[in-house]
C-alpha cells in the first residue's frame, strides 16, 4: 500500500486543487477500491484532508504548498452529472 500512498501524494503535489477519487483511479490506472484504502490510511496518518465541493470529495495534502480548507475555501457547487 505504501507505493499507492507515495503515488497519490505525488499526485497531489501536482494538483494542489485537489483530486477526486475519481480522478486518482483514471490517472493512475488503478480501481477506485484500492485508492479508497490508501486515501483512509493516509487521512488516518493525518497527512491528507478531505473538503466536500458538490458531491464530490475532494483530496488535498495536509501540509505544505496545495493546502486548501473548507475554513479559507468556500464550497463549490457543481452540476451532479460526472462528480465522483
Amino acid at each position: 500500500m505504501g507505493d499507492w500512498k507515495n503515488r497519490i501524494e505525488q499526485l497531489l503535489r501536482k494538483h494542489p486543487e485537489g483530486l477526486s477519487i475519481g480522478d486518482f483511479a483514471r490517472i493512475i490506472g488503478t480501481s477506485r477500491h484500492t485508492v479508497s484504502l490508501a486515501l483512509a490510511e493516509l487521512k488516518g496518518e493525518g497527512r491528507i484532508e478531505v473538503r466536500k465541493v458538490g458531491s464530490a470529495k475532494l483530496q488535498y495534502l495536509k501540509s505544505g504548498g496545495g493546502k486548501n480548507t473548507s475554513e479559507n475555501t468556500p464550497d463549490v457547487h457543481m452540476d451532479a452529472g460526472g462528480a465522483d
